[in-house]
């Protein structure tokens, strides 16, 4: 792309060059040939430990025009994906919204299990905090489900996830002591090194999150209204979902994650 949109002089790329080269990208008019270099990787490896050589840490690195065009969209959509993840996510397009969700948890927890007695005999825990830790969240996401969401409510930007993610990644990586040049294709999830990575993550499972909440909230309601549990705290939102095992049940049906 540099020799395309190159200047004359071959210093800095050419604007207008680029900006032509880019709207091919965006309009789906990108040329069939280059698809799948757009959406490869090279894999290089990172030492985590300072003894034991086999202790890799891998990391994916994209295509610079790949990763300039990412980030341009992730400031441009900033407030956009904001506005989608809201309520349910805080990690994108929030200032300290990771801070915020951390900190509050923290202290709502504290202040409920260090009751004096008398309050807990009148008001006793009946709630349960759950912190999970996906493994391999970003390779477990469904492409498909993805291009899906991006169709549906960012149509402007399908174009360039279906150039990304429509078809296999090729993975480029060194193979073995003679670091012979191998590669590997990557079917499902994200690729490392896309900044738009965590926002493909995220609206897979903001898909989970929003119709799991609204269930939850139903419950919540019934039980306070037509059961009148009485150790509601009567606080509103989620603060009502009084945890009963049977709320389980409902995370069960969503196998993508």
């Amino acid at each position: 792309w540099w020799a395309l949109t190159k200047q004359d002089n071959n210093s800095y790329p050419n604007v207008e060059k680029l900006s032509q080269f880019i709207q091919l990208i965006m309009t789906d008019k990108f040329p069939t040939e280059l698809q799948n270099l757009f959406g490869s990787n090279i894999l290089i490896c990172l030492h985590k430990s300072e003894t034991d050589p086999t202790k890799l840490c891998p990391i994916g690195l994209g295509l610079i025009l790949r990763r300039f065009i990412s980030s341009h969209i992730a400031r441009f959509y900033v407030d956009t994906f904001k506005s989608y993840l809201n309520p349910y996510q805080y990690g994108i397009g929030t200032r300290n919204g990771m801070e915020f969700i951390i900190n509050s948890c923290t202290t709502s927890t504290q202040e409920y299990i260090t009751r004096n007695p008398e309050n807990i005999a009148s008001n006793p825990p009946t709630r349960v905090l759950i912190s999970l830790d996906l493994t391999n969240m970003f390779n477990a996401c469904n492409r498909r489900h993805l291009l899906h969401i991006v169709q549906q409510r960012f149509p402007k930007l399908y174009p360039y996830f279906k150039l990304s993610y429509d078809n296999a990644n090729i993975i480029h990586f060194q193979k073995g002591l003679e670091r012979k040049w191998s590669k590997l294709l990557q079917h499902d999830g994200c690729t490392q090194g896309d900044p738009l990575g965590v926002f493909f993550a995220a609206a897979i499972f903001h898909d989970i999150l929003k119709p799991l909440d609204s269930q939850l909230r139903q419950r919540a309601h019934h039980r306070k209204h037509q059961l009148h549990d009485r150790y509601d705290d009567d606080q509103g939102g989620v603060s009502d979902l009084t945890a009963w095992v049977e709320d389980l049940c409902a995370a069960i049906p969503y196998p993508d994650l």
